[in-house]
């Protein structure tokens, strides 16, 4: 007879591989800025990366951080309820919108006009940004009410209040001459936010 996994063993392989693609997206980002020392990191944004020398790097960053995204979907949506449902989701459209961005690279800055790639990679990073702020608020009013949520609540609603807070400065502020440092701010806030769920998830059995 098939022996399935149990959702004991579940539960930490899935948010095991969100914190593995999480930290590799992490590191690859961090060497990039190491390697490629003609880009400008507060004025350009990490998309840039993909284009030219090392640029297979910034495209694994991308597919890992997504695939680690769809691992803590799953999780999240295994555990079931009306919210931890819609958070996942809206997760799963962050995850799907990042590997999109690793198959459609953005235009590089000198091009004369934007490509339908490089409108592809634009759209799909909108989308995603959008959705997993969207997943910050929830999932941090879900702490306020939720008994097994109120050991992460202070880290919930701090995480959710400067998503919300990036996510509108890079809104109005993307095309300044901090427009790449403010991305990197706002990257910074749903990666931290990304290993606190998957912690917390760990943490709590389902």
């Amino acid at each position: 007879m098939l022996n399935l996994p149990s959702a004991t063993l579940t539960a930490p392989i899935l948010t095991t591989l969100s914190l593995a693609g999480t930290v590799t997206f992490v590191a690859l980002v961090a060497a990039l800025h190491l390697l490629r020392t003609d880009q400008d990191p507060t004025a350009r944004f990490v998309s840039q990366y993909a284009v030219g020398d090392y640029g297979s790097l910034m495209v694994v960053a991308f597919l890992a951080l997504g695939g680690g995204s769809l691992a803590l979907s799953l999780e999240l949506m295994r555990r079931g309820g009306a919210l931890p449902v819609i958070v996942a989701l809206l997760l799963a459209v962050w995850g799907v919108a990042m590997i999109a961005a690793a198959i459609f690279p953005t235009d590089p800055p000198e091009a004369a006009a934007t490509t339908r790639i490089g409108e592809l990679h634009r759209d799909a990073a909108r989308i995603g940004f959008g959705a997993v702020l969207i997943a910050t608020l929830l999932f941090g009013a879900h702490s306020l009410f939720a008994s097994e949520a109120s050991g992460v609540r202070p880290w919930a609603l701090l995480l959710a209040a400067a998503a919300l807070v990036t996510y509108l400065a890079l809104r109005y502020g993307s095309t300044g001459e901090f427009a790449g440092l403010i991305q990197r701010g706002y990257l910074a806030v749903i990666v931290a936010w990304l290993v606190m769920l998957a912690i917390h998830l760990q943490q709590v059995r389902a």
